[in-house]
């Protein structure tokens, strides 16, 4: 076995990645991979020049994963969370996903999402550390 030194990079191999995963795809599946399945987004609100909440996650295939969703402390309760839901979720339409998926920590907003329609589809106990759990959640468009 060739051993090869890891290396720390603040740059993403995106095109290695892309051309690695890409290659799965195209063996699963026996079939080229088509075009425009994967994006990444990033959605803002804000308040004259202030950044209120932020959105940001990625498309891949037909779902879409939320990976952050955050409100100024000061704008929380005034349902900018929920405009934010609602607006992924007309967008995944707009662009043929069929389910959205996050995590929510124990401590987070696993009731809020619930609200909305989520799923749990799963949980882990004591992770990322002692004492938290990780809810995984699941929207499936109609």
């Amino acid at each position: 076995m060739t051993h090869y030194p890891v290396e720390s990079t603040e740059l993403m191999p995106e095109d290695f990645y892309e051309r690695v995963f890409t290659h799965g795809y195209e063996t699963y599946f026996n079939q080229p991979k088509p075009e425009g399945l994967d994006q990444s987004f990033i959605w803002q609100m804000k308040d004259g020049e202030r950044l209120v909440a932020a959105m940001n996650g990625k498309i891949r295939h037909q779902a879409m994963k939320i990976e952050n969703l955050a409100i100024d402390p000061d704008y929380q309760g005034q349902r900018l969370g929920s405009q934010f839901i609602d607006y992924a979720k007309d967008y995944a339409r707009q662009v043929g996903v069929t389910s959205i998926i996050l995590t929510t920590r124990t401590y987070q907003a696993k009731d809020f999402y619930l609200k909305h329609g989520f799923e749990v589809y799963g949980f882990l106990e004591d992770v990322p550390m002692p004492g938290v759990g990780v809810y995984y959640m699941v929207y499936r468009l109609k």
